[in-house]
């Protein structure tokens, strides 16, 4: 799977931050505590690790295509 591929090369905390989310489901407000982080902080550090592997498979994409 590409995508765990990518969530894979991430920094550790954007990791454990998609995984808290996405699958146990957690709020940002319930992310941030376990994390000991604010809750924005949380938001920013998901938002950028979603940037970071939507730009990864992008690459991906072009690659198989040739460009």
């Amino acid at each position: 799977m590409r995508i765990h591929k990518h969530i894979m090369q991430l920094k550790p905390k954007q990791q454990t931050i998609i995984d808290l989310f996405y699958f146990e489901g957690l709020s940002h407000r319930a992310i941030a505590e376990a994390v000991d982080m604010n809750e924005g902080a949380v938001r920013v550090t998901l938002h950028r690790a979603l940037n970071s592997i939507s730009n990864k498979v992008d690459k991906d994409n072009l690659k198989e295509v040739g460009i």
